[in-house]
């Protein structure tokens, strides 16, 4: 016979699992009236409703429908050892719904971040495929690093309510199923051309050996071509990092017409090698004094925002912004 307790968060779920737009507080303990509530057992409902706000209901779901009854308090350790959900929201024009959307999903405990639109830094293991979404989407939900929701260029409004049922339930409509399908096709035709064979030189303001190492590991996991890493004295607290062929190395340029022929996929593309070089230095304060982890993080960040901008020029020149892979 199963306990007050569990009636009480069974019925919990079962309002959660059946409403058609996002529940509050309030409603739900509205239609728990019935159950003429104590003190004790209102708190109760307070206390398991925010992770139920989240993905909770659809793991309980799952694991009720493979294996039958299960206690809650062994869902809620499952969900200790789980650990946070990470969502990242990139809204573009559509601010308001975004933030609704954050508030829902920070409403359910999930670790939650919007941007209106995705910097180089914040770009993917993939270059071209995190480009493409930027220049391609106008709306886009990440969910744990993979993408569950789009709207392409044009296509108007987001469904706050197909949203909350996304987070909450994992339920995605029939459309964005089809679209995220569209989308997977769209970038598995495109390359992830490496950059043009031009080496950066990099400056780290620091005297341990260990930079040397990391400088070398973070370009080569970025595929960023080095030609020289040097440790500057401390007082500079800068992390340089310049083409080896830019102004500022007082190296030659290339000739003004030298190009490079890039197979993209779809379409082929000639780059001119001076004009990727224009933007060709970049810098961050360093505190010499730091842990060598955050000295990981900078440079990543720095060799995304070279990467980045090679995908940028790439997709531009190629005439790419703007299009719409879900319109046929």
């Amino acid at each position: 016979m199963r306990s007050r307790r569990e009636e009480i968060h069974n019925k919990v779920l079962n309002i959660i699992q059946n409403a058609t737009h996002p529940p509050t507080e309030t409603n739900v303990l509205l239609m728990m009236d019935h159950f003429n509530l104590n003190a004790s057992e209102t708190n109760y409902v307070k206390e398991i409703l925010p992770p139920f706000f989240g993905s909770t209901s659809g793991i309980f779901e799952a694991i009720k429908t493979l294996v039958g009854y299960f206690p809650l308090d062994s869902l809620m350790l499952i969900l200790e050892f789980k650990g946070k959900d990470k969502i990242d929201i990139y809204y573009g024009n559509f601010r308001v719904q975004g933030n609704q959307i954050k508030k829902l999903a920070v409403r359910g405990g999930a670790e939650v971040c919007s941007y209106s639109a995705r910097k180089f830094e914040q770009f993917g293991p993939n270059p071209m495929e995190s480009m493409l979404q930027v220049l391609c989407l106008d709306f886009a939900v990440f969910y744990n690093g993979n993408l569950v929701y789009a709207k392409g260029k044009g296509e108007g409004g987001v469904d706050i309510n197909e949203m909350w049922r996304l987070i909450s339930k994992f339920e995605i409509s029939e459309e964005q199923q089809e679209k995220l399908k569209v989308w997977k096709t769209f970038v598995s035709e495109f390359n992830n051309p490496p950059l043009p064979e031009v080496p950066y030189d990099v400056w780290v303001s620091d005297e341990r050996e260990e930079c040397l190492e990391i400088c070398h590991e973070i370009a080569e996991l970025n595929r960023v071509p080095l030609n020289d890493v040097e440790l500057r004295n401390r007082s500079n607290k800068k992390i340089f990092i310049h083409s080896a062929h830019s102004s500022f190395s007082g190296r030659m340029k290339f000739e003004r017409n030298e190009t490079i022929d890039v197979d993209l996929g779809p379409v082929y593309i000639k780059v001119s090698k001076n004009e990727w070089l224009s933007v060709s230095t970049f810098k961050k304060y360093w505190n010499p004094d730091a842990d060598l982890s955050e000295l990981r993080k900078l440079l990543n960040e720095m060799f995304k925002n070279i990467t980045g901008r090679w995908a940028n020029h790439l997709l531009k020149t190629a005439k790419i912004e703007g299009v719409n892979p879900f319109k046929k």
